[in-house]
């Protein structure tokens, strides 16, 4: 009698405690159909679920596109397995038929894995990329000096490769410095104005050919169309101007 008036004591408590988790549960799905609300009237997010509906639909294509090739080759395998045992007694063209398409499958699998690293080392490189882009247009402000001594040599090849003004100057820079010539760029409109400047202003005969070899070095991609412009510093109008349009050679 004792156990069960304790255990009769103890059920209003059991109770509540069920009710707390109830309403608590109730409370965080309401929450959660709230947010999820929220987000559905949200462009962004509507944006970023209609891209990734086309993203699925492509890999789904793509899966599809890769199979067909894949049975074709798996059905060729096993004919030629077949055609390799044929004099072989029906237990021993079972054991050998079937172990070494396994073994096919099982390679096939470490090939795809290999492909599942190159992937993620590529998407490693190009956040780091975009890490290091997003850094240098914070500083926008520093000088090529600064931005000399901010990132290490192969971190500005890739930023000028990119197409990154500034780091195209600096690296045109690293050649003309020790001549005395400054170098100051610019980019708009995929075309590309880099301005020399000197006491002695710079002979434009050499200085064409040595920029377009620079900038063919670098393999830049979003450039069609090069600026150069020369002057001496503290003068606002140009000693000499030409362009060219940048593709194997320059005109």
């Amino acid at each position: 009698m004792i156990a069960r008036e304790d255990n009769l004591k103890s059920t209003p408590s059991n109770i509540s405690s069920l009710s707390d988790f109830t309403l608590a549960t109730s409370l965080s799905n309401i929450d959660g159909r709230e947010r999820e609300a929220e987000h559905l009237n949200d462009p962004i997010y509507q944006q970023k679920q209609r891209l990734e509906l086309e993203a699925d639909e492509k890999i789904n294509h793509s899966i599809a596109d890769s199979l067909v090739p894949l049975t074709t080759i798996l059905n060729h395998l096993e004919l030629s397995l077949e055609e390799t045992l044929k004099h072989q007694s029906t237990e021993v063209k079972l054991e050998i038929k079937y172990k070494f398409l396994k073994k096919y499958i099982h390679l096939l699998q470490s090939k795809i894995e290999d492909l599942g690293t190159v992937i993620n080392q590529s998407e490693i490189e190009e956040q780091q990329r975009l890490l290091l882009n997003k850094t240098v247009m914070a500083n926008s402000g520093d000088d090529l000096d600064n931005l000399q001594q901010r990132l290490t040599q192969p971190q500005l090849m890739e930023l000028a490769r990119q197409g990154h003004a500034k780091a195209i100057a600096t690296v045109i820079s690293q050649f003309l410095k020790p001549r005395g010539i400054s170098t100051l760029a610019k980019s708009k409109d995929a075309c590309l104005h880099i301005i020399l400047e000197s006491d002695q202003v710079p002979n434009q005969a050499s200085m064409i050919p040595f920029v377009y070899q620079k900038l063919l070095d670098l393999k830049l991609k979003s450039i069609q169309k090069v600026k150069v412009y020369a002057r001496t510093p503290g003068n606002k109008s140009m000693a000499w101007v030409q362009e060219f349009t940048y593709t194997e050679t320059y005109q």
